[in-house]
C-alpha cells in the first residue's frame, strides 16, 4: 500500500507496505483500511473483495477535486467526467490493483466499490430496465444490483434515471441473505420505477404449471409475455442471476408483495388470471397493475 498525506503544510509519502493477507493489515494498523478526502491511496492484493469489505470512507464528503495536489490527479478527474456524480455517491482517490474506488450511501454508512471509467466492476446479481415509445412519454432506464465484495452490493441507475441516488448494502451472503438484499432493492427500484413487482414475478414464476391451458390459449399467453420485454411500445424486464437457493427464498419473501402474489397467482391459475393476458394484449403492462384482485 502506497499513500500520499498531508502533514502541517507539506506533502509526504509513507513507505511501501507490503503484508501477506488483509488480515494482517488490520491488525498491525487498521488506519490502512480507512480512506479520507485528502489522501491518495493504492492497494496491491490478491484478496480484492476481503479488502472491499473493509473499506471505510473516513472524514467528510468533500470533494477530492478540491485539493491542491502535488502531483498530476488529471487521470482520477477524466474518470469523475465519466461516472457522473450523484446523490449517494462518495468519491475517493484510491485504487485496488488499478480499479477506482467508490462509496455508496447505505444509510449513515457507506461501502466500498470499483469502478472503471463509467462502468461499475462486480458481479450483476439483478437488473431492471423498461422502455416507452409512447409518444411525448418515451424514454427508457433501469437498475443493476452489483455485489462488491463478500458482503457489500451497490444499486446503479441508467438511462432516464440515471439521475437518482445510488445506493450501498451490507447483506448476509447465504441464500436468506441475498434473496433478502434482492427484496430490499426491489423496494427502492419501486420508488423511481412503476411495475417492479409484476416484472418480477413474470419472471420469477412459472406459466400453467398444472397444464391446463389449450395449446392456442398457451400461445398467445407466450406471444404476449415476449412482447413484454422485446415488443414495440411499453417494455418492461426484471432478470436475477441468483442460484435455485436463492430464487426460491425471494419468491417467499416477494409472496407478502400484493401485486406480486396477485401475479403469480394468475400465472399458476391462467384462466382465472386470464387478466394479465388481456392486460398485456391492451398493452398494459405491469406499471399500470393495480394492486387489487382482477375478476
Amino acid at each position: 500500500m502506497t499513500r500520499w498525506d498531508s502533514v502541517g503544510t507539506g506533502w509526504v509519502t509513507t513507505s511501501e507496505v507490503e503484508l501477506d493477507t488483509v488480515a494482517d493489515a488490520l491488525q498491525t494498523d487498521p488506519d490502512w483500511l480507512r480512506l479520507r478526502v485528502d489522501e491518495l491511496t493504492t492497494y496491491q492484493t490478491p484478496e480484492t473483495s476481503t479488502l472491499l469489505d473493509g473499506l471505510i470512507a473516513d472524514g467528510d464528503d468533500g470533494d477530492p477535486d478540491e485539493i491542491n495536489w502535488p502531483f498530476n490527479v488529471d487521470e482520477f478527474l477524466a474518470e469523475d467526467d465519466l461516472f457522473d456524480q450523484r446523490d449517494g455517491l462518495l468519491r475517493r482517490y484510491a485504487r485496488i490493483n488499478g480499479d477506482r474506488i467508490q462509496f455508496a450511501a447505505s444509510g449513515d454508512e457507506y461501502v466500498a466499490f470499483l469502478s472503471d471509467g463509467e462502468e461499475v466492476l462486480g458481479e450483476q446479481l439483478a437488473d431492471f430496465g423498461w422502455g416507452s415509445e409512447a409518444g411525448m412519454g418515451s424514454g427508457a432506464g433501469g437498475w443493476t444490483l452489483y455485489q462488491s465484495g463478500t458482503r457489500h452490493a451497490v444499486a446503479i441507475p441508467s438511462g432516464d434515471n440515471a439521475e437518482a441516488a445510488i445506493r450501498g448494502y451490507s447483506f448476509a451472503s447465504d441464500p436468506q441473505g441475498t434473496a433478502q438484499l434482492l427484496r430490499e432493492w426491489m423496494d427502492h427500484v419501486e420508488d423511481s420505477c412503476l411495475g417492479v413487482f409484476g416484472a418480477a414475478a413474470l419472471a420469477l414464476e412459472p406459466l400453467d404449471h398444472a397444464g391446463v391451458l389449450a395449446p392456442e390459449r398457451r400461445h398467445d399467453w407466450e406471444v404476449q409475455l415476449a412482447s413484454l420485454t422485446s415488443g414495440y411500445g411499453e417494455t418492461i424486464e426484471l432478470t436475477v442471476y441468483a442460484e435455485p437457493a436463492v430464487i426460491e427464498a425471494l419468491r417467499a419473501k416477494l409472496f407478502t408483495e400484493e401485486t406480486y402474489r396477485l401475479v403469480k397467482e394468475a400465472l399458476a391459475d391462467p384462466v382465472k388470471g386470464d387478466w394479465v393476458r388481456a392486460a398485456l394484449a391492451e398493452g398494459d403492462g405491469p406499471a399500470h397493475w393495480a394492486s387489487e384482485v382482477r375478476e
